[in-house]
Formats: C-alpha cells, structure tokens, sequence
C-alpha cells in the first residue's frame, strides 16, 4: 500500500487539489492530504504522481468503479519538487528532501544526452549509494527511478540510437524506458 512511505517526485508539479491525493471520511468530506508539498500543478508531475500513489478517489466521478485507477502504492506520501533541475538534482537539493523523510524518488528528465558517463550521471549514482553534502554532512543512500529519455530505440534529447538513446545512464539507478513494437499498424510505447 505504500503506508509509512514517502516518494519525491521531481518534475512540474502535483496538483494539489487532486482528489485521489487527498484524504476523506466515509461522508467524503476532505479531512487531509497525501502532499507533503505540490511544487506546482503540471499535468505530467500530476499524472506521474497518480501512477505511484493515486487513491482512486476519483474513480467513481469519473464514470467508473470507485478506486479502478489506484496508483501503485494508493497510500505513499508524496512530495512534489518542482521546478526541477534541468539534469538533476544538487546533491544539497536531494539531501534537503532526505532530511524532510523522502525514502525514494523519481525523476522524469534526463541525466545527461547521448548515453554518456557523465559528472551528472555520477553524481546520481553517488547519491544512490550515499554520499556527503557540501557541509561534509553524510547523505543517506536512497533508491532512485529514472526516466531513461528514450522513444524505444531512438533518443527523446540526441541524435544516437540504440544503447546511447538511454539518458539516463547511471548505474545504479532504477531506469524505465520505452520500448516500440509495430502492432496492426500502430505505435505501442
């Protein structure tokens, strides 16, 4: 169920006034929230926010069986970090988040383009592992969900193909990427 657990989600923003993120009694009346901040209210962030930890609230209003469109985990705690940093989070930005209790995180961007072992890409694998803040404070290890950037074979940011689509080559990340199969004519990511 996710209870007990809390997500970042780096990207533009929850909405923060999505029913599935918010909490109600048996009336329905809204008696709290899952957000521990919104950052924003971008549709992405949103609707990434929803496949990790969506109630399914909204279900019913929606013209379907309450909860049918439950998030992974319906009852994380969700902090929305937005603007996001163009590659990445600074290892004092990601241990800020760590000291307000995140236990994991996502990150719908890129690390750095080409499929290239970069000072970026290192620096999310040190932060996986665990690592020092620019105080020499410790940065307790966390697992991370990348985006790989990719659209199958080909890159979303680059002009390469294959291997080098993915960008977001750390490795010791989670990384999620797209995968194109031709079915009856049609594009499947």
């Amino acid at each position: 169920t996710g209870s007990g657990i809390r997500v970042g989600v780096w990207d533009d923003g929850i909405d923060g006034t999505h029913e599935d993120f918010l909490l109600h009694d048996a009336g329905g009346a809204v008696t709290g929230t899952r957000l521990l901040t919104a950052g924003g209210g971008g549709d992405h962030g949103t609707a990434v926010a929803g496949v990790i930890g969506a109630s399914g609230y909204r279900g019913a209003a929606c013209g379907t069986l309450p909860h049918l469109f439950r998030g992974m985990a319906p009852e994380v705690e969700l902090f929305g970090w937005f603007p996001h940093p163009i590659w990445g989070p600074s290892i004092t930005h990601f241990a800020s988040s760590i000291s307000n209790g995140m236990d994991v995180s996502n990150h719908s961007y890129v690390q750095d383009t080409d499929g290239r072992y970069m000072s970026n890409t290192q620096q999310m694998d040190r932060l996986v592992r665990g690592t020092t803040d620019y105080r020499g404070s410790p940065v307790p290890p966390r697992p991370m969900t990348w985006a790989a950037g990719n659209n199958g074979r080909f890159p979303a940011y680059s002009s390469v193909e294959g291997y080098f689509s993915v960008e977001a080559p750390a490795k010791n990340v989670i990384t999620v990427g797209a995968v194109i199969g031709n079915v009856a004519g049609s594009r499947n990511h």
